[in-house]
């Protein structure tokens, strides 16, 4: 009897045996392969910097042009932080209200404190050492880069878009956003364009917006002629009297907290475009043409340039 108890034993521990081997043998095929498994896809910013793509819940939003964007993107209550410019002035600040504001970027300590799992920025302005620090304490850092008008914004909505995964609706944004631009001065012929130049004032001082800023886009988006692009300025050329003579633009565009600077300064008195009564066209003070409401203040001035003309589409049967 024992011989028999023995031999089933012994029976049992080989069959025990295959079925552990043939376990083993089966569970590489049943666990995913480390190795060869998708790593997390990663988008480079306008620095060259890896940025992950992620489902970011926590974003700063110290970029102006993300603070515009993010909310036709993802949901606004991912956005936990805004610059102050944007609360202050920027018209689509009501989309973020009482987030926590952050008044510079060189107060990093803000930012470590509200632990955002994104910080998007853009250089512009910012120390490099600034964007360093913040990525050595751990901060997911996105740089969209200058803010140089039409092309770089369609550039940063992409790159949110794809940051974000939402690479459809950045496309459809940005789509929609050219289309519309492109329909705003369609009903204004070549011969009607007007000679154009944006100035301001800054410390006494007179300066331009031309091709390189987003000031170039605003004038041609709305019809007019950039007269400073046309006798070669480039980016925010600063003016003497003599350039804006010699441009003699028929049109000045500003903004409204200069206007009266423009009006008293003696050597502008006989600029023909401060003396002619259409020739002053005024923005709201604070405009921001760099990010999605370059389209609203393009109608505005395409409106105050040619407001006497019909577009097709609206003239009279």
């Amino acid at each position: 009897m024992r011989t028999v108890i023995n031999v089933l034993a012994a029976f049992c521990l080989v069959l025990l045996s295959c079925l552990i081997g043939m376990c083993r043998a089966a569970r590489p095929a049943m666990l995913p392969d480390l190795e060869s498994a998708p790593s997390q896809a990663v988008v480079s910013d306008a620095g060259g910097h890896p940025v992950p793509v992620a489902d970011y819940r926590r974003i700063a939003c110290i970029s102006p042009i993300a603070a515009q964007v993010l909310p036709d993107l993802v949901a606004s209550e991912r956005i936990i932080m805004v610059g102050a410019w944007h609360d202050r002035y920027s018209p689509l600040a009501f989309r973020t209200p009482d987030r926590q504001i952050i008044e510079s970027l060189d107060s990093i300590e803000v930012l470590i404190a509200a632990q955002p799992d994104l910080v998007i920025i853009n250089h512009l302005g910012i120390s490099q050492s600034v964007v360093d620090q913040l990525r050595a304490q751990g901060l997911q850092v996105l740089d969209l880069g200058p803010m140089l008008g039409f092309d770089s914004l369609q550039a940063s909505i992409a790159l949110l878009g794809a940051v974000l995964d939402q690479e459809q609706r950045a496309a459809a944004l940005a789509r929609s956003l050219k289309r519309r631009l492109h329909q705003v001065a369609a009903h204004v012929g070549d011969d009607q364009q007007r000679r154009a130049v944006y100035l301001g004032t800054h410390g006494g001082r007179l300066m331009g917006g031309t091709i390189g800023s987003a000031y170039h886009d605003l004038l041609r988006f709305a019809g007019l002629i950039d007269v400073a692009a046309e006798a070669g300025f480039t980016g925010w050329p600063s003016y003497s009297a003599e350039d804006l003579y010699r441009l003699d633009p028929a049109v000045i565009v500003t903004q409204q907290d200069m206007v009266e600077a423009l009006r008293t300064m003696p050597a502008l008195a006989g600029l023909r475009a401060l003396t002619d009564r259409d020739g002053l066209l005024v923005l709201p003070r604070h405009f921001d043409p760099t990010g999605p409401r370059l389209l609203d203040y393009c109608e505005m001035l395409n409106d105050m340039a040619y407001g006497d003309l019909v577009p097709d589409h609206e003239a009279p049967p």
